[in-house]
């Protein structure tokens, strides 16, 4: 036990004399300090326009150990094999010459939800509902000069131009099926859960119908809170009609804005690049809050280091702290952007938590300040102020990258 504190007591008295010396080369070289600094972080400003933010959801939150990886890993190196020698290879090599083309394929599904939650199996909101989903699909965009219809993206039967809006069809027997409030008033539908059997054919709708409730022994479902309507997607790709998908997909979110009003439906959009577009919803929302944040921590410590005694008031020194770690934010990102570290969006919310971590060390060292020696030279006050927060301001960042960095290299939890 005596020779662990002897330990400890020799990394106490290393690092006092590792912050002693610093502050003593601070205190002595301010200028030089202050314009290396500003210098350091107009360099690694430079390296800010690099960013790239990660949008992959297979790296950013499937854990290492999950048999998801391991299957993907397996079926991706044998894709990537040898045909070999084959037989009849002109047929082989036209059938792979067509899978080698840039196919987009997708699913753009609508989540339809009352304003007010109620219960959306009811003949008229039904009927709505299926008018709706013939209606959107005259939608058309205007893209780059060109005209861009439904038939453009969408997936059509074998020798159709248009599209089919056959997995919504059941809408409308399901319309029949609530007219009178009977359930078994229509023979072709049986709207049972999770699986339905329309023309006695059995069909999931798991993933199409939500918050239900059911009853009797058949499992049929009386009330839904959500219903979906859904069309397939399957065009040949090239980087103008991915632009224009993405217009087409807004102009389809303006669609059913347009019915929100007649309907009280609210059309909630999902499809491939849906959590895409929610991660990125992340960045948007919170910041705009970086200012809000920065001006209040600087009202904050501007008016706790503010007092009538001018000796001890140090506003300009709070205030500076919020810039001073600003500033290294701003440093740490373009240094990171520059190096090709793309960004994740769910970490967003680290630059909040850094803020406040550096303007509490500020405090420490302002703290530290005030009880030194007035009379002392303003480099052997800065050498005490350093070497008594100096520790201080190290456990404090020791303990933050514990709560912050401990399970980095870690397997993800199941």
């Amino acid at each position: 036990m005596k020779q662990l504190e002897d330990c400890s007591k020799k990394i106490e008295d290393l690092f006092i004399k590792c912050f002693y010396y610093h502050g003593l080369l601070v205190g002595r070289y301010p200028g030089r300090f202050l314009i290396g600094s500003l210098l350091l972080t107009a360099i690694c400003t430079t390296g800010l326009p690099a960013l790239k933010i990660n949008l992959d959801l297979y790296k950013l939150f499937v854990p290492w150990d999950a048999p998801v990886r391991q299957e993907f890993e397996r079926s991706t190196v044998f894709n990537e094999m040898p045909l070999g020698i084959l037989q009849n290879t002109n047929r082989l090599k036209r059938q792979v010459d067509i899978l080698k083309d840039p196919i987009r394929i997708d699913v753009i599904r609508f989540y339809a939800i009352h304003e007010d939650n109620l219960n959306l199996l009811e003949s008229r909101t039904l009927r709505r509902i299926y008018r709706y989903t013939t209606e959107i699909m005259n939608t058309t965009v205007e893209f780059n000069d060109k005209i861009y219809r439904f038939e453009d993206f969408c997936q059509k039967d074998s020798g159709e131009e248009k599209c089919s809006n056959e997995l919504n069809v059941w809408l409308k027997h399901a319309e029949i099926l609530f007219r009178d409030g009977k359930a078994n008033s229509n023979p072709n539908l049986q709207l049972s859960y999770p699986v339905m059997y329309l023309f006695n054919r059995p069909k999931n709708i798991g993933q199409v119908i939500y918050g239900v409730n059911v009853t009797g022994r058949k499992r049929e479902i009386s009330s839904a809170k959500v219903v979906t309507v859904h069309w397939y997607i399957n065009f040949k790709s090239s980087p103008e009609k991915e632009r224009a998908y993405v217009a087409f997909r807004k102009e389809l979110d303006n669609f059913w804005l347009s019915k929100k009003n007649e309907s009280k439906l609210k059309f909630i959009p999902h499809n491939d690049k849906a959590m895409n577009d929610e991660l990125l919803l992340i960045i948007e929302v919170a910041l705009p809050f970086a200012a809000v944040v920065s001006l209040q921590l600087m009202l904050f410590v501007v008016l706790s280091n503010y007092s009538r005694d001018i000796i001890k008031s140090k506003p300009v020194e709070g205030y500076l702290a919020v810039i001073s770690v600003i500033l290294s934010l701003i440093c740490t990102f373009g240094l990171l952007f520059r190096l090709g570290m793309p960004f994740n969006p769910v970490s967003c919310t680290m630059p909040f938590l850094i803020l406040a971590v550096g303007v509490d060390d500020a405090f420490l060292m302002l703290g530290a300040w005030r009880t030194t020696n007035r009379r002392l030279l303003i480099e052997e006050r800065m050498a005490l102020t350093m070497s008594d927060a100096g520790l201080s301001i190290t456990v404090t960042s020791v303990t933050d990258f514990g709560c912050f960095g401990k399970f980095l290299w870690l397997f993800s939890m199941e």
